[in-house]
């Protein structure tokens, strides 16, 4: 933080630390929140990729979850300061936290955290703040501590990092598009960020910006198609997915050091195990499974039929990869409030154009199989006798 700038800045916590943001040009950060970002587990995530591997489609994602968490920090004071909100900083610190617990390569890694701790990124931050000196920086500033895990875990005006149109969603959405120089991340976010409310305690959004939740929608729905879900970005993440696995079950890395690990650390563990070097090492030199199928999964098959038709022909576990990524969302609604405060409904019962893309997003059922270009043709052969094509 040393290279930081103070800013001398007339509000109620004083003198302000200045930092240059890409996205919002300057973020003013208290000193709280200053203490907060110079903790060693904050100074992690400047390591840690916000989109894993896609930098390999999109050259210029070398982006972080450091650059992620204090967008989000900033936007979640911005949007209690519009609102008037008690609690403001509460709020904000949990924007500036939300991602504390990711592992090396963010959402690519969370199948190892559920799989072998049974718990998410979100439970494992909630446990590094508690334990760590987080915890005494914000009981210093005289927060309770009890109600930040609340708001931590969602609940109340949490919610507005969390939710439906919560300050997360907005910063990824704008922050992912820029660095990876699509158009599809472009929302209105001025006017967003200006009619969300608090109603009874909950997120809520004036009726006036129904289109621009919309635009939000429809650019979560675009860049999950495009950019998230990219089939090279997918085979690049399915590939790791195993080289992380391999390594775990030779004991090489431990599940539970997971979130300690920065990218460059998890990467030079496993391009020295034996049984995730090569794997890595055509990760990090773009020698990528190539594509046997993408499309729909026929109703009736499924993961484990195409597996063990695979495994009878010949190939190991680790000669080829299948995703089958769930597009299911559930947290796209939110009240809609008129002018005076009264709720008027909820946002999918006022906008067809959600409810249509939600149901897009919901009914989508993709299958990724890939793997080395050698066997492609034979594996496109055992494939379509499962698919009957």
């Amino acid at each position: 933080m040393r290279s930081y700038t103070k800013y001398s800045r007339a509000n109620s916590t004083g003198v302000c630390t200045n930092i240059r943001d890409t996205i919002f040009s300057y973020i003013y950060v208290d000193d709280t929140a200053e203490k907060i970002i110079e903790d060693e587990h904050m100074q992690r995530l400047r390591y840690v990729k916000q989109l894993a591997f896609a930098y390999l489609v999109y050259p210029g994602a070398n982006h972080t979850r450091f650059e992620h968490s204090l967008g989000t920090y900033h936007v979640t004071k911005t949007i209690m300061q519009n609102i008037g909100a008690m609690e403001i900083n509460e709020v904000a610190y949990v924007g500036l936290l939300h991602d504390i617990g990711h592992a090396a390569f963010s959402h690519i890694s969370d199948f190892a955290l559920e799989r072998y701790l049974k718990k998410t990124h979100e439970e494992i931050g909630e446990e590094i703040i508690s334990s760590s000196c987080i915890k005494d920086i914000l009981s210093d500033a005289g927060l309770s501590f009890k109600k930040f895990v609340k708001y931590f875990k969602g609940a109340g005006p949490g919610a507005l990092v969390t939710g439906a149109l919560g300050s997360d969603r907005i910063d990824y959405l704008i922050r992912d598009s820029y660095y990876t120089g699509v158009a599809y991340g472009a929302i209105d976010y001025n006017r967003l960020i200006n009619k969300i409310a608090l109603s009874l305690g909950v997120p809520a959004l004036y009726k006036q910006a129904i289109t621009s939740a919309e635009s939000l929608l429809i650019a979560r729905y675009l860049m999950f198609s495009s950019v998230y879900y990219h089939h090279t970005v997918a085979i690049a993440g399915g590939m790791y997915g195993k080289a992380l696995s391999n390594a775990i079950e030779h004991g090489a890395v431990e599940p539970k050091l997971l979130s300690s690990y920065n990218d460059w650390e998890l990467v030079s563990i496993l391009s020295s195990e034996k049984s995730s070097k090569e794997i890595m090492q055509r990760i990090l030199s773009r020698r990528l499974f190539k594509r046997v199928y993408d499309g729909e999964i026929p109703d009736g098959l499924s993961v484990s039929d195409l597996e063990g038709a695979l495994g009878k022909a010949g190939f190991a576990e680790d000669d080829y990869i299948i995703d089958n990524p769930s597009f299911k969302i559930k947290d796209y609604d939110l009240p809609v409030i008129a002018d005076e405060g009264k709720h008027i409904g909820m946002l999918s019962e006022s906008s067809p154009l959600i409810r249509t893309l939600a149901s897009a997003m919901n009914n989508t059922n993709r299958l990724l199989i890939a793997c080395d270009v050698r066997n492609v043709s034979k594996a496109k052969r055992v494939i379509s006798k499962e698919l009957r094509t």
